[in-house]
């Protein structure tokens, strides 16, 4: 059986060798693939050589059938990795664009394989070292794929560093897992005495990578397939990592107020819808229980009825639910006493009674007084960002009087019409005037503020980091914008190392700056996060900007000249294969200019053709 299989391999592997048809190679070829690993997987080192040849083929779709072998070889078998990493690197660097897609949407299984095999075995000499080493090159090189100026390249390079930040980070006890995930690889199976992983360095990997995601996501220049794919992959990290659920909130909040102004109506519309459903999806989390006034207000604004917010409500414990009625009724008795030892508190509760009285939010979440949202998150996450303290700080500003002004001031900018876009995604505010309202509206302005470059944790944190001495890991390439709203780089994220000393840097503080800091039980961590170098803040590149507009006559001109250069060119098209492009460019010149082509040497060019078809 195992030699009239082996022939059988054989003749196909010469039939797929010459040149015909490429799905008829392509069929040889699968049927190649099906025989070696599903018939008969021991000849898969007898005939491996022999199929890796297939990578130099001219046919882009024989390259990706041999991407398609090579994956499902190493799921066979994880020590092929060490014989096909030369190939997988060669196949990266391919000059088709589908080509490279289908390897990073392979390398996305075999990179998970290959930290599984690595975890397990205690084989380690050169040429796995070697294999580590290329792997790790083709990982970066991946990465840096997130500023292609192909969208399906940058798409796939999202679920490649979606699968990293996975398998780089630790599970917990309420990681949700999906069933076709169990298996998968993740720090918890990583030994501490690994001979080539280091658990450390790639548990601050992961970090690096979550925050690389999280400021992509951010960027003003995406595409909405790409803004889509990035914000389904933090979603789907928040539900199977729940220790980056702060950060993907705050993500959601700041891209609320702050998406890319190259999407068009239609696509802010389907931007929101989807938004809407990955915070619902983050809602029914378990761990989602500390951010529900952020997410559920965040519902509200985008048009989710109270109805759809309940059912997604996760079920508490009864343990938890005893822990938050003592935690309320200690501080109401605190409050109490407070009251009664100093009398003129009662004219202060009353006159800001409709600001910071407790109230229930339109979702249905209680809200025990104006600071709840924004203590709750830095409870289970103490480092504050700068949207937390610019929203702290507005908080107390946003009293009906100065929220009046604002808007009779506002007026004077509103167009005549309401847009289209306006009128489709607006929705009426249920809760207005609430506690949960106005801590949301804070946010939301301390969101715009901080990415503007203004407001006072912009400012804090800008004044920290000029008088904290430089330091060699502070010189760093980051963004300092997305780094300073939160969701960028810091040292925020949970981590087994010790936390970052910055009591040289307060000590070096003036009085006022120092009266000006919120206290926290952690203190301000992420003022480290800005570059010592002051920097400018960069803006996306316009083509516009760059060059100079052209004269409408010269334009045409050139359109001119262009349409008569293409015209005598169709010799040269016909025998490169290109004669349909050449047609469909030369319809595009017709159609956009507003001048007729049709000329003395449009006339002579057809009597030419005429007389050639004659003869």
């Amino acid at each position: 059986m195992s030699e009239n299989i082996q022939e059988k391999i054989v003749e196909l592997i010469n039939q797929a060798s010459l040149y015909g048809k490429d799905s008829v190679r392509v069929q040889h070829l699968r049927h190649v693939q099906e025989l070696i690993l599903r018939k008969d997987p021991s000849l898969l080192d007898n005939f491996l050589e022999e199929v890796l040849g297939f990578q130099i083929d001219k046919s882009p779709e024989i390259r990706k059938t041999i991407i398609s072998f090579i994956e499902e070889a190493c799921q066979h078998d994880p020590e092929v990795i060490v014989k096909v990493i030369d190939s997988l690197r060669l196949l990266l660097y391919d000059d088709n664009v589908l080509v490279q897609k289908k390897l990073i949407v392979s390398m996305i299984t075999i990179y998970r394989l290959t930290l599984k095999w690595l975890s397990k075995s205690r084989l380690v000499d050169e040429n796995v070292r070697s294999m580590w080493e290329s792997m790790v090159n083709m990982k970066i090189h991946i990465m840096a794929m997130l500023d292609s100026d192909n969208d399906g390249l940058r798409t796939v390079a999202i679920k490649f560093i979606e699968m990293l930040a996975l398998v780089l980070s630790r599970r917990s006890q309420d990681s949700i897992i999906p069933t076709s995930n169990e298996q998968d690889f993740s720090l918890n199976l990583l030994q501490d005495d690994h001979r080539i992983l280091r658990r450390n360095k790639l548990e601050q990997e992961g970090k690096d990578v979550m925050e690389k995601l999280l400021e992509f996501t951010l960027s003003q220049h995406l595409s909405s397939v790409n803004l889509i794919a990035a914000m389904g992959a933090i979603a789907n990290i928040a539900r199977q990592r729940p220790d980056y659920m702060s950060r993907v909130v705050q993500t959601f909040e700041a891209l609320q107020v702050n998406l890319p102004p190259t999407l068009v109506d239609s696509q802010v519309s389907s931007v929101r819808k989807i938004i809407k459903l990955k915070l619902l999806s983050l809602l029914k989390h378990p761990a989602s229980f500390d951010f529900q006034p952020q997410i559920t207000t965040l519902l509200t604004d985008l048009g989710a009825t109270q109805a759809e917010v309940l059912k997604h409500l996760p079920k508490v414990p009864s343990e938890s639910k005893r822990k938050i009625t003592l935690s309320n009724s200690e501080s109401n008795t605190k409050k109490s006493k407070t009251t009664t030892d100093d009398p003129n508190n009662f004219d202060k509760d009353d006159s800001n009674s409709s600001i910071t009285g407790k109230g229930i939010s339109s979702s249905g979440v209680y809200n025990s007084t104006a600071s709840s949202t924004l203590t709750s998150s830095s409870s289970s996450h103490p480092q504050q960002t700068a949207i937390d303290i610019t929203a702290a700080d507005l908080v107390g500003k946003l009293s009906i009087g100065n929220v009046v002004d604002l808007v009779l001031v506002s007026m004077f900018l509103l167009p005549e019409k309401m847009p289209a876009s306006f009128q489709a995604t607006y929705t009426p505010i249920a809760a207005a005037g609430t506690p949960a309202q106005i801590e949301h509206l804070a946010r939301l302005l301390g969101a715009q503020l901080t990415a503007a470059g203004y407001g006072k944790g912009y400012e804090l944190m800008k004044s920290q980091q000029q008088v904290k001495p430089p330091t060699d890991d502070d010189i760093e390439d980051e963004n300092p914008i997305t780094s300073i709203m939160g969701v960028g780089r810091d040292d925020s994220f949970p981590s087994s190392s010790t936390d970052v000393d910055i009591k040289p840097s307060i000590q070096s503080m003036s009085g006022n700056e120092l009266g000006d800091i919120p206290s926290t039980s952690a203190g301000i961590t992420t003022m480290s996060t800005i570059p010592s170098l002051q920097q400018k803040k960069m803006k996306p590149f316009k083509l516009a900007d760059a060059i100079k507009p052209i004269e409408y006559d010269e334009m045409q001109r050139m359109s001119t000249d262009s349409f008569y250069r293409i015209l005598q060119a169709e010799d040269v098209c016909e025998t490169a294969g290109v004669g349909h492009v050449r047609k469909k460019t030369m319809t595009s010149l017709v159609c956009l200019s507003e001048r007729s082509f049709r000329d003395s040497k449009y006339d002579e060019f057809l009597n030419i053709s005429h007389r050639t078809i004659a003869i």
